[in-house]
């Protein structure tokens, strides 16, 4: 009988792979992003579940993001090692946007915030241009979901399944006008649309970079409608 038993991801420290070398930040101690500089606007955002068939098309001009339902992307935490040769393809990644809830609590709201950039720092260790996700769900949010994103750098957003009411979309704003305060970006790339009830008189606060969804984009680049970006 094999006496060797197979251990848990708590055994283990929940992927401590993932920090090997990070420096921690807050009271939650969060890791930090490195601000590497490497990082550019990108010219398309290509969901994660397409990236393995985009490489196969030889379509590998643009960012990988993770705005799509977590189950989709958790591999990317668990078994991060078999991607990282396919991340490496694309011009970069942008962190994962592991779901913030409002009413969640906050230790599995803050948990989801260390593996954002967790992934993030290791992609930057095996080379890949990296871009700071954040997302916020309530005012109780804000002590943590900042932390570890570098400053006046780039980073991304997205209202995407946020905006289905005027509570929403002025709870998304209030921590977008927060964003901007504390990290101070000097771009940042939005994911989805840009409703007028969040994003008026913030133009002028950083240059924002709109993007459509991976199904509007893809009839773009069949010559269904007129421009990428918005």
């Amino acid at each position: 009988m094999n006496s060797k038993k197979s251990k848990s991801k708590i055994d283990d420290g929940f992927y401590p792979d993932l920090v090997d070398g990070a420096c921690f930040c807050g009271y939650m101690g969060i890791p930090q992003l490195m601000n590497l500089g490497n990082a550019e606007i990108p010219s398309r955002l290509i969901p994660f579940s397409k990236a393995k068939s985009e490489l196969k098309k030889g379509n590998t001009r643009g960012y990988v993001h993770f705005y799509e339902y977590d189950d989709k992307f958790s591999s990317i935490i668990t078994d991060i090692d078999s991607h990282i040769e396919i991340l490496r393809n694309f011009d970069g990644v942008l962190t994962p946007d592991c779901s913030l809830l409002t009413g969640q609590v906050n230790c599995l709201q803050a948990t989801n915030t260390y593996f954002n950039r967790a992934v993030g720092f290791r992609l930057q260790k095996a080379g890949i241009p990296v871009i700071c996700n954040i997302r916020w769900s309530d005012k109780k949010s804000y002590d943590y979901c900042f932390i570890g994103a570098p400053k006046e750098s780039i980073v991304a957003i997205s209202p995407y399944g946020t905006s289905n009411s005027y509570k929403e979309q002025d709870d998304f704003r209030e921590g977008l006008i927060r964003m901007l305060e504390v990290l101070t970006p000097t771009d940042v790339i939005v994911h989805g649309s840009m409703p007028k009830r969040i994003f008026k008189n913030l133009e002028n606060k950083t240059n924002f970079h709109c993007y459509l969804d991976w199904t509007k984009t893809v009839h773009l680049e069949r010559g269904e409608h007129n421009g990428s970006r918005v």
